[in-house]
């Protein structure tokens, strides 16, 4: 949703019953995921976005999950080449998730971040790693490729620090 003075603000709402195999967890789910942001263009090829977003998930066992991030991105656009860097703040955080999976990839503590995206030919590559500030080590180090046309992209993405590949395809 565009909001005056340029701000944007990005809302998901989910609801649904959750399986999970490897934790045997069986729940209702509900989540609120939103984020309200700014693009300050400083140059043609620079620009700043601070964020702010909250994260609430909600089970049916009485459980609450709740997050409250902020974070500030320095995004270059050089043409064929994008390198971004990000600092994370956590505002605030209770409770935690029954699932294994919601937990696994989310942002728990301050972070930093820096990522390169490269595209050539309606081909992308891009790097990326966030830095744990808290327990000083990576969350995560991912190389995603995607290959494709304008319709449809084949996606090819390695995880380095929990050895994970995953493959998928993107319909726009």
């Amino acid at each position: 949703i565009g909001l005056p003075l340029n701000f944007i603000l990005n809302t998901d709402i989910n609801i649904g019953n959750i399986r999970e195999r490897v934790s045997g967890q069986q729940l209702l789910r509900g989540n609120l995921n939103s984020s309200f942001e700014k693009k300050y263009q400083i140059n043609e090829k620079f620009y700043i976005k601070p964020e702010l977003s909250y994260y609430g998930f909600w089970y049916e066992n009485s459980n609450k999950w709740e997050r409250v991030l902020g974070v500030l991105g320095f995004n270059w656009d050089l043409g064929f080449l994008a390198p971004s860097f990000s600092y994370t703040k956590v505002f605030h955080k209770q409770g935690s998730s029954p699932f294994l999976f919601d937990a696994k990839d989310a942002i728990e503590n301050d972070e930093i971040g820096a990522k390169v995206i490269s595209e050539l030919y309606g081909y992308t590559f891009s790097l990326e790693s966030n830095y744990n500030l808290t327990q000083s080590r990576y969350r995560n180090i991912n190389f995603i490729s995607k290959i494709g046309s304008d319709c449809y992209k084949f996606v090819f993405n390695l995880e380095l620090i929990n050895q994970e590949f995953a493959f998928g395809v993107e319909i726009n």
